[in-house]
């Protein structure tokens, strides 16, 4: 408590250059690096009824480069779950308000309660279906030679399923800023449309849902702002087609580990004659080789924004050059298709579920079989 207080007295005092030195060091010795947590927490123990120390402070720390807007987002929701009144940030500021603004209103129009029980009547519903019974059904499809899929909707693609992010051009606006730099970075253009349309549309004629747990949806409050608007839409959304499609069934969004877990991977060579992976790993097949004596066809597509993918990642655009090459490959038959794709990974897999394959969202579980720690 001596550093909290010293912090709070340095910055009181205007000396903020002293109370930023005396801060990193707090959070290097009991929050590691995760300043946006760290920040909040801070905020905690000094007490937010000192707003005019509060906001002079986070908004030094954001102007030199210490946090960013994640870190306001942090600071409001906290303020947001306690009752407290918002900090008004000075026109510096002002790009920012907005979204402050539309994010607190956010947490007021949909409270941690309501998101949860959404969740929580998906897992209890009828057509909900875990790992064993995934497979059963994927093996179904496969002896009858029709097409199956199971897609995955996380938090990124949540935000891109829904209407809600078009009442609000400025939250539009920073939701496509946000997946240019994730998903798109490497694209020559931003594919609007399809994501708009395309996504939507192949979530709801999948054969197996994924959506966040109760467990996910409480651990997005608390920690990230995007990922907490990103699972609540993605939900509702989820909710909307299990209401429209008697044919969908849902799972958790863990549905690709649960596959692990009982064995699917494992049988594929014993299941399939042909398998393709689309990853944005190059050596993928090798990884597959001593495990599948049919033929193997490895897609690689430019990697998300990770910096530990930089350095293996196609020098080639995703959007449109690797997309309009995946969406046009010739998928033999008798064929699985594990997909590492992001956003655009749903829409290839419902492309290959048209053309008789089953089509799995395995997403960065590629990452951990090829020894990379991206989550």
């Amino acid at each position: 408590m001596s550093s909290l207080i010293e912090i709070k007295n340095l910055a009181k005092s205007g000396n903020f250059s002293a109370a930023k030195t005396v801060f990193t060091s707090f959070l290097d010795a009991n929050f590691s690096k995760d300043g946006p947590v760290a920040v909040c927490n801070l905020a905690s123990y000094l007490g937010v009824d000192d707003l005019d120390f509060l906001n002079k402070f986070y908004e030094y720390l954001t102007f030199k480069n210490f946090a960013d807007l994640e870190v306001l987002f942090h600071v409001n929701q906290f303020l947001v779950r306690n009752n407290f009144p918002l900090i008004n940030f000075s026109s510096m500021f002002s790009d920012h308000q907005n979204l402050l603004t539309l994010y607190s209103d956010y947490l007021r129009n949909n409270p941690l309660d309501q998101a949860v029980a959404i969740a929580k009547k998906l897992e209890k519903s009828e057509k909900y279906v875990d790992g064993e019974r995934v497979f059963r059904k994927i093996i179904e499809a496969k002896n009858k030679k029709v097409g199956f899929s199971v897609l995955r909707i996380g938090d990124g693609e949540g935000r891109f399923v829904t209407d809600y992010r078009f009442d609000s051009p400025v939250l539009e606006s920073y939701f496509n800023f946000v997946a240019k730099n994730i998903w798109f970075w490497s694209s020559r253009e931003f594919p609007s449309i399809i994501l708009k349309e395309n996504l939507p549309a192949s979530f709801g004629a999948c054969d197996v849902l994924g959506f966040s747990p109760s467990l996910r949806v409480d651990l997005e409050y608390h920690n990230n702002f995007l990922g907490y608007a990103g699972v609540v839409e993605g939900n509702r959304f989820c909710a909307d087609v299990l209401s429209k499609n008697d044919a969908v069934n849902v799972a958790t969004n863990w549905i690709n580990q649960e596959l692990a877990w009982c064995g699917f991977y494992d049988s594929i060579n014993e299941n399939f004659k042909n398998l393709i992976v689309v990853s944005p790993h190059a050596n993928v097949a090798s990884y597959f080789e001593e495990k599948f004596c049919g033929n193997i066809f490895s897609l690689q597509i430019p990697s998300e924004n990770h910096p530990l993918m930089h350095s293996i990642t196609l020098r080639e655009s995703h959007y449109p050059e690797a997309y309009d090459r995946i969406m046009n490959f010739a998928v033999p038959e008798n064929s699985v298709c594990l997909i590492a794709g992001g956003a655009l990974g749903k829409i290839y897999a419902d492309n290959f579920k048209k053309k008789g394959a089953v089509a799995i969202d395995i997403g960065s579980l590629v990452d951990s079989w090829m020894g990379v720690k991206t989550r």
